[in-house]
């Protein structure tokens, strides 16, 4: 599977059961990439992606209130260690559209006060291939250390993890999205038809 969207959602279930936003390899966030009434429905996305140069592949379909079901597929299976489905919506900020990716499942245990984390990506749908590109720490970070960038947020386990209200992370995407050097290469994937598994 592309490293990206690996690193991204392979920890995400260990993350959102037990707290620990720090593990992601990407940054979260605490709170929601948007709101939820800000959320639209993406023409097209819905289907099977396989990565273009790999087995890797994403199963998309509508699964109500403005919320998507992913389940990852390795090789020609749904995979069952990554510990999905996994829930996304998406919202477009500025000029670009975003997903908000999350574990599929409560949203919080209050008896011990344990919430799930969100992933914002910036995805890019066109002409059958469907890229995702997530925000990039080696380059976010320096940016918030300095001050160059404002965005609240804490290091745990030497992972960024956002922790500012949904409004403050809807803007600071709005303002840098454009900032291809905040984002990873994107992870691409080419609309094909599901195996059978």
């Amino acid at each position: 599977m592309h490293a990206s969207v690996r690193n991204a959602l392979s920890p995400l279930v260990l993350a959102s059961c037990l707290g620990l936003a720090g593990c992601l390899e990407v940054p979260s966030s605490l709170n929601p990439v948007f709101p939820a009434a800000d959320g639209v429905s993406v023409e097209g996305i819905e289907g099977f992606w396989r990565e273009a140069d790999g087995n890797a592949g994403l199963s998309i379909r509508a699964d109500g209130e403005g919320a998507y079901e992913m389940v990852l597929w390795d090789k020609d299976r749904p995979s069952t260690d990554d510990g999905g489905p996994y829930e996304l919506r998406f919202a477009r900020i500025g000029d670009a559209l975003y997903w908000d990716l999350t574990a599929k499942g409560p949203k919080e245990r209050s008896s011990l006060g344990i919430r799930r984390v969100h992933v914002p990506a910036r995805i890019r749908l066109e002409g059958g291939v469907l890229e995702i590109a997530f925000l990039q720490e080696d380059a976010l970070r320096p940016a918030l250390e300095s001050g160059e960038l404002t965005l609240a947020h804490v290091v745990a386990d030497d992972d960024v993890v956002l922790t500012g209200p949904t409004a403050e992370l809807t803007a600071f995407l709005e303002e840098h999205g454009a900032r291809e050097d905040l984002f990873d290469e994107p992870a691409r994937f080419q609309r094909r038809r599901a195996p059978r598994p």
